[in-house]
């Protein structure tokens, strides 16, 4: 568990670091997971913006 920002809350929460990539589909209002990676930023010194470049 780690503290980290959470975009649906709009604070910071303890959280278990993951980032993902959601396609929504607003026709038909559907979604799919594309990726997700586990953000430790303290192991592999990456940002959450290195994980998607």
């Amino acid at each position: 568990m780690r503290r980290q920002y959470s975009g649906n809350e709009h604070q910071v929460i303890r959280g278990i670091g993951i980032v993902n990539c959601i396609y929504f589909n607003p026709q038909n209002e559907h979604f799919w997971i594309i990726d997700y990676r586990i953000y430790d930023p303290e192991v592999d010194n990456k940002t959450k913006i290195d994980h998607v470049e």
